[in-house]
């Protein structure tokens, strides 16, 4: 799954981290 989408690891976390960002916010 992750070999056919190299890009998506790198994609979920930035989803995390851009979540935490609005959540300290």
């Amino acid at each position: 799954f992750y070999a056919t989408m190299p890009g998506l690891d790198s994609f979920v976390t930035m989803e995390k981290t851009q979540r935490i960002r609005n959540f300290l916010e």
